[in-house]
């Protein structure tokens, strides 16, 4: 009875738990980013409206229906269904949850069985025989075996604590990559619409510019112009040209990347439909932007809550490395039966048992546990200046997307004006020409300068719609403060 008292009294000295408690860090005492949020500038060319922010409002997790697109909205859904990155994600996250599964249950008893039977011959001189002296015999044996450590200094929970966390910075990682991958295919797509519009206003570039050509090689034929007018529109003709393999290429390489996000080989992907239904005039521009709150922003970073995650890991891991070099107290339970026949494994004096605690205590290791501690300690260091660094990135994107917003909207409303007034000089040098004031040479070249300013307010269009997708990823995306993704 008095061992019985003294292995309750342990197991209730044993709710303590050494090393440093985890506290989350606190979000930054700010109110704004840095950069004023006022109303956009705005022109009147197609996406050129003026965007608001409105602060205090949460992403909304299906952000990208903002752009109005069907399309989008088909290649989203194909992305998160068909991700091969998203699956690796979601079944590295069943892993974590697995490992801490299991290692919750070594603050648990174990219980074990033990069958055996042996035939035995022993030496009359060198081992004792049966009390009727007989040397060979049979043995069977049976017995349960309980094992439970104490935990005295809390080094398993602390342990279990730090698996934990390292399951949370891997839920995290899914929503990352959830986060990724959808801002990714619709940057993707933006990107593919744009080349489709911008090559379609190149081959109208290219395609004037050989009109002019051979406009002016009829009147040099007739002597009306010099050489050197040939060779400069020859020059514009081919520069014009040039454009087009270009723009070409790099809607190819956005449709392989959009094949590659949603599951496919370039050669397997079969939504050229889709990609064609994707110009500039099909997507819409978000009017009003929301504008989370830091503190909100924190909570639902993926880069953020995972580095806080690693920093509560690694947290717990020092208090492993104290736990170490403290005591080890375990319990022992063994019951059973013995018997020269299985008929007898069940008589009363066949039966044993035996009840104990035993303390481990390592005395010297050259210093090893002592290291390892400075070790966690390092460690530790390491993942808060990590995790520091980490809001500090978060908040230096928000405020660069916020930028952008406004710089490329004041961009689109100057390359808005250079196309109107070159729609003007047009329209004034062909009014000209008819009356005999301006030469074939003037028209030419105000055709080329408005086609090439419509080309720039085309890419500016795209760049508006980018800057929308990249300040919704840099507020989180509109992911759950719990990590949680659809």
């Amino acid at each position: 009875m008095r061992l019985l008292s003294w292995i309750v009294c342990l197991a209730t000295l044993s709710g303590c738990a050494v090393g440093p408690d985890f506290h989350p860090p606190a979000a930054p005492g700010i109110s704004s980013y840095g950069v004023p949020t006022p109303v956009t500038a705005s022109s009147s060319a197609p996406g050129g409206q003026a965007q608001r922010f409105a602060a205090g409002h949460e992403v909304q997790g299906d952000w990208w229906r903002s752009f109005g697109s069907v399309s989008i909205n088909e290649l989203v859904a194909q992305a998160l269904a068909a991700s091969p990155d998203l699956e690796a994600a979601r079944a590295a996250l069943r892993a974590a949850q697995e490992t801490l599964a299991a290692q919750r249950a070594t603050l648990l008893p174990t219980l074990g069985l033990q069958l055996s039977s042996l035939r035995e011959h022993d030496s009359a001189t060198l081992s004792p025989t049966l009390a009727n002296g007989t040397q060979s015999f049979n043995l069977h044996t049976a017995q349960l075996t309980l094992a439970y450590p104490l935990d005295l200094f809390g080094g398993e929970r602390r342990q279990i604590e730090a698996v934990a966390a390292n399951t949370d910075a891997q839920r995290w990682q899914l929503a990352a990559t959830y986060l990724n991958l959808t801002s990714n295919t619709v940057i993707a797509a933006i990107n593919a619409a744009a080349a489709q519009s911008e090559l379609a206003l190149a081959h109208q570039v290219a395609d004037g510019a050989q009109q002019s050509l051979a406009i002016l090689r009829h009147q040099y034929q007739l002597g009306a112009l010099a050489q050197t007018d040939i060779d400069a529109q020859q020059a514009a003709f081919s520069q014009a040209l040039a454009l087009v393999p270009s723009l070409q290429q790099q809607r190819q390489q956005q449709l392989d990347l959009l094949a590659a996000l949603t599951g496919k080989l370039p050669a397997q992907w079969a939504e050229q439909a889709v990609a064609d239904r994707l110009t500039l005039d099909t997507l819409m521009l978000p009017e009003v932007l929301p504008l989370s709150l830091p503190a909100s922003v924190v909570e639902r970073r993926p880069d953020i809550r995972m580095a806080e995650a690693q920093l509560h890991a690694a947290t717990a891991q020092l208090g492993v490395a104290i736990a170490n070099m403290l005591p080890n107290i375990s319990l022992t339970a063994n019951a059973g039966s013995a018997a020269l026949a299985l008929s007898q494994l069940a008589a009363p004096e066949s039966r044993f048992w035996s009840l104990g605690a035993s303390l481990s205590q390592i005395l010297f290791t050259g210093g090893a546990l002592e290291h390892r501690k400075r070790a966690a300690v390092a460690t530790l260091d390491q993942a808060a200046a990590q995790y520091r660094s980490s809001v500090l990135q978060a908040f230096r994107q928000i405020a660069d997307a916020l930028a952008a917003v406004q710089a490329d909207a004041a961009t689109l409303q100057a390359q808005s004006e250079a196309a109107n007034a070159a729609a003007r000089t047009l329209q004034s040098t062909q009014h000209d020409l008819q009356s005999g004031a301006a030469s074939e040479l003037a028209l030419l070249d105000a055709e080329r300068t408005y086609r090439q300013a419509v080309l720039a307010q085309a890419a500016a269009r795209a760049a508006r719609l980018v800057d929308a997708v990249n300040l919704y990823a840099a507020l989180g995306g509109g992911l759950d403060p719990s990590g949680r993704v659809r």
